[in-house]
């Protein structure tokens, strides 16, 4: 098995069978060894162990920050067993593996795939969210958001979630990707230390940016014959993107001529008008080509999941070629990020994403799936593709004049 890990580690992954329909229930397991753990953190801060009274105020309040960060999807925490299947947040797990581990996910589960699966919390990692100079009430405020957006993180990890998604924001493009100027961070639930996240960056309610909902998106739209892998998965919001469905072992073309085509759906709650399917990099120097059409000039992501998902080899790269399928618009091979900066140094991964791209028309482009070398590295992947309309000046006005006229009614009532 293998383990998706925070603070300090990249996320590795591993993927299990199983489907199902419905809410995803959260056991938040404050179990012995939590009340052990929690007064160990606090005498190890040199501040008193928390009582019953503190303790309970940090649990409630770590239940209504989870609530809040996942109140736009059809996730259910609870304190006490759910019943029937569900994920449990081990937050008595002891020892990190590693020094400064705050916590890690079973799974990285791009689609939640999997019915149950275990998320542990290593309270010895958060002393430092302690503060023997502060009043008791903040120390429990601070400590209380620490580990909720921790807990929120490594879930996170569990339904697919990665450490670059956190720049997944809109003000972050190719012109400012070597001066991203901390976009990434505010309150973001995949922020991380790399990322340059700090201890006051830690200690706030987070949230979930665009990219990162897209992926909550899509959760349960796995077409299990063609592509899912074998499964479906549970859906998070009413209607989640549907896979575009053809056989992925199966060539989807190697030429623009003969690309396969995927249709945007406007996705629940990220907004984007998106896509997603699967596919298979084999024999060695295999090619695939997609295509997509769009009405409006926009920006347009994509990201391809494979040695992050799949536990696979495939060592992909990504290319994005305007209507005439020969112009390049956008390469990358692997992803990567360290603070301020992303794509170039500090942590890195095999699989590609091409972010927030200019479209600057209407017309059909096209996307090639390549392998970085026909070295071997040849395997199983998943597309996803998000692109974000521009609106037309009309549309601006009439948003003005509806907000305009809203606002009226309000002070009328």
């Amino acid at each position: 098995m293998s383990y998706a890990r925070c603070a300090f580690g990249a996320a590795a992954v591993a993927i299990a069978a199983g489907s199902s329909f419905g809410a995803m229930n959260v056991l938040l397991d404050f179990n012995a060894n939590w009340v052990t753990d929690l007064n160990n953190a606090a005498v190890a801060a040199g501040v008193p162990a928390f009582n019953l009274v503190e303790r309970s105020t940090i649990e409630a309040n770590i239940k209504a920050s989870l609530e809040l960060m996942y109140q736009d999807f059809d996730v259910s925490f609870s304190t006490a067993s759910p019943g029937g299947s569900f994920t449990t947040i081990n937050f008595g797990a002891g020892a990190p593996p590693s020094p400064g581990v705050l916590g890690e996910a079973n799974n990285l589960d791009f689609g939640n795939h999997l019915v149950v699966d275990t998320v542990r919390m290593y309270l010895p990692s958060f002393p430092g969210f302690i503060e023997n100079f502060e009043p008791r009430a903040q120390q429990i405020t601070e400590m209380s958001f620490a580990l909720a957006g921790t807990a929120g993180h490594e879930l996170f990890h569990s339904l697919g979630g990665e450490h670059n998604h956190a720049y997944g924001v809109a003000g972050i493009s190719p012109l400012t990707y070597g001066a991203t100027g901390g976009l990434q961070n505010p309150g973001s639930v995949m922020a991380t230390g790399p990322s340059g996240l700090t201890e006051l960056g830690r200690e706030v309610q987070r949230s979930f940016n665009r990219w990162e909902k897209l992926i909550l998106d899509i959760a349960g739209g796995f077409n299990a014959a063609n592509g899912g892998f074998g499964q479906t998965g549970t859906s998070l919001t009413t209607n989640p993107i549907q896979q575009s469905v053809h056989d992925r072992l199966a060539d989807v073309g190697s030429t623009p001529a003969t690309a396969q085509a995927l249709t945007l759906a406007t996705a629940e709650e990220s907004g984007y008008r998106a896509a997603h399917t699967g596919g298979t990099l084999t024999p060695d120097g295999d090619v695939d080509f997609f295509k997509f059409t769009v009405n409006s000039p926009g920006t347009v992501s994509i990201e391809t999941f494979s040695t992050s998902l799949y536990n696979d080899s495939a060592d992909t790269t990504l290319q994005l070629f305007d209507t005439d399928g020969v112009t390049s618009l956008a390469f990358n091979d692997d992803i990567s990020f360290n603070g301020n900066t992303i794509f170039a140094g500090g942590q890195s991964q095999r699989d590609s994403w091409l972010l927030n791209i200019p479209i600057n028309a209407a017309g059909t482009y096209f996307i090639k799936v390549a392998q970085f070398a026909a070295d071997g590295n040849v395997g199983d992947y998943s597309l996803l593709v998000g692109f974000d309309p521009i609106p037309a000046p009309g549309a601006f006005a009439l948003l003005a004049i509806g907000g305009l006229a809203s606002a009226r009614r309000r002070r009328m009532a």
